[in-house]
């Protein structure tokens, strides 16, 4: 498990060296992923814990 951690700390680094901030690497994925509803299905609705139960 260490090793990973190890992994996960050297990407984000090298990603900061890199210019590229988490968020918008996590922006980009979601407009992927937003995207590949849209094309499939017509539309995606996205769950947020501000929907509620």
């Amino acid at each position: 498990m260490l090793r990973h951690i190890d992994e996960a700390v050297l990407d984000l680094f090298d990603r900061l060296d890199r210019r590229v901030t988490p968020v918008s690497t996590i922006l980009a994925e979601t407009f992927r992923s937003l995207n590949v509803c849209w094309r499939m299905r017509g539309g995606c609705r996205m769950e947020t814990p501000l929907d509620g139960p």
